[in-house]
């Protein structure tokens, strides 16, 4: 999560136009469904770690059934948007908003059934340290459900893609965007260490380079439109971007992962 706002009108209403209502990455609502594929949401308490404009929060509660869902966000901006999203859906008696501040999460111990995050965990320095976190307010038996992007490592091939990546993360740098990429390896040592056990990880990549050919097309569908919103500059930007991510998926230097990870059900097993 980041400390000060991260997108302007103009971005989040281009975002969505692209991802759909209530989310600022790629994947939308349908990768909600795919984060938390084999779980059971309903009747659950539900963490949604940095929620954005609402849109996760909408779903996990609406459409999959969590009986109560908390958003977390750093934004005050965003969460103005997600409470009016949440209103408009008719889910304020299951779905609450709160803003914090970057560092230790403001909540009890052993609050949740599970904790959900899409796209928030790679604009976080520190890691492990978040992932003790999670592992702290899941209740014994929970689970942490994950999407994110991660660098590639690997042979030639990813090597050969590392100028697209390194050009889509200077993009993002450059419209103020705050990330701090790292390998998998980080997140799975992270995990690890805070304690949690049956950790799968599922590549998602591939999904996201044709998700990522299909907004390249919509773009171009759309291009007044976003060219009114985002301006000429803005524009070129944001199709350099998404043929940047794509490229990098395309060769490996870039992956997009989801993760699912339980806290055991013993406290204090590992």
């Amino acid at each position: 999560m980041a400390e000060s706002r991260q997108y302007s009108d103009a971005v989040l209403a281009s975002m969505q136009s692209l991802y759909g209502k209530g989310f600022l990455s790629p994947g939308g609502a349908a990768e909600v469904f795919d984060i938390v594929e084999g779980l059971s949401i309903v009747g659950r308490d539900v963490l949604d770690l940095g929620c954005g404009i609402g849109g996760a929060s909408a779903v996990l509660a609406g459409e999959l059934g969590a009986a109560r869902v908390l958003g977390l966000d750093v934004e005050p901006d965003s969460l103005e948007q997600a409470a009016r999203l949440v209103e408009d859906a008719g889910l304020t008696e299951r779905v609450s908003l709160e803003l914090v501040a970057p560092g230790p999460l403001p909540l009890p111990d052993e609050a949740f059934d599970a904790i959900f995050t899409k796209d928030v965990i790679c604009h976080v320095p520190d890691k492990p340290t978040l992932l003790a976190e999670a592992y702290r307010v899941l209740r014994p038996g929970g689970v942490f459900a994950c999407g994110d992007w991660v660098e590639g490592e690997g042979g030639p091939e990813t090597l050969d893609s590392r100028p697209a990546y390194e050009d889509w993360a200077a993009r993002l740098a450059k419209s103020g965007l705050i990330f701090h990429f790292d390998p998998l390896s980080v997140y799975e040592a992270g995990l690890k260490a805070a304690g949690f056990g049956a950790v799968e990880v599922r590549d998602h990549s591939a999904w996201s380079e044709r998700d990522g050919r299909r907004q390249l097309a919509q773009s171009e569908s759309e291009a007044g439109t976003l060219r009114q919103s985002l301006g000429e500059e803005g524009f070129q930007n944001r199709v350099a971007l998404t043929r940047s991510r794509v490229e990098a998926l395309a060769g490996g230097s870039l992956r997009h992962v989801h993760i699912q990870a339980f806290r055991p059900e013993g406290k204090g097993d590992s």
